[in-house]
């Protein structure tokens, strides 16, 4: 069977071949580049989501490694002889009282100058008084022990 179109002339049937063609073709060009598109735009995301995880990781590992440092500190200071002793002589002796808050200064002094993302170091005993406090300066970060007459008294929380 054979599709015939009387009225029409060899260049008129040329001119709406080469219009189906024409058409065609774009519909093909247009749905593979609309593919590619696609594809390159999901490959892009998909390397930013990795890029994104793996900084979460990253971060996460070192916010873990930032709390065994701290809890690692937090045992030392416990063990400080200077900071147990003191909670023993506290109201007995005030001349040994001060010998020990001075040493348990120096200490504090040396943890504060070995870890510069602390800001202060201080030792507040149960009545809420700051015993010793050891604080960086913000703007060139030297460290420096708080005179005893600046000293405050922080509220006590239940905990």
């Amino acid at each position: 069977m054979t599709l015939t179109y009387p009225n029409l002339s060899i260049v008129q049937k040329v001119s709406i071949l080469s219009l189906l063609f024409i058409t065609l073709t774009s519909s093909i060009l247009g749905i593979v580049l609309t593919n590619k598109s696609t594809q390159i735009l999901v490959d892009r995301a998909l390397g930013d989501i990795t890029q994104i995880i793996q900084i979460i990781h990253d971060q996460g590992s070192e916010l873990v490694k930032h709390v065994q440092s701290v809890k690692d500190d937090v045992r030392l200071i416990s063990r400080l002889s200077a900071l147990n002793n003191l909670l023993l002589t506290q109201s007995e002796k005030p001349e040994e009282f001060e010998r020990l808050r001075s040493t348990l200064e120096q200490d504090f002094l040396a943890l504060l100058q070995a870890k510069p993302s602390y800001l202060h170091v201080r030792y507040i005993d149960k009545y809420g008084f700051e015993i010793v406090r050891v604080d960086r300066k913000k703007y060139n970060g030297n460290v420096y022990a708080i005179p005893k007459s600046e000293l405050q008294k922080k509220p006590t929380e239940t905990m």
